[in-house]
């Protein structure tokens, strides 16, 4: 994915095993595909569930599968 930093973490992704949670790096100026995403999520045998962003210093959750308004 060419939003990908590979730079970053192992290859740009890193996995919190235990709390099932994917962190991706993001190259400076990219927007992620979300679809693109959940996609390799599900092709590595996993389940997308949200993905989540920061807003003006807060955190925020989206379900996969809803668009961004």
């Amino acid at each position: 994915m060419k939003f990908v930093d590979r730079g970053r973490y192992k290859r740009g992704i890193d996995m919190d095993v235990y709390n099932q949670l994917l962190t991706v790096a993001l190259k400076q100026g990219t927007m992620p595909d979300y679809k693109a995403m959940a996609e390799g999520i599900t092709k590595a045998g996993y389940a997308p569930m949200a993905w989540f962003t920061l807003d003006k210093g807060k955190l925020k959750s989206t379900p996969f599968g809803k668009t961004k308004k």
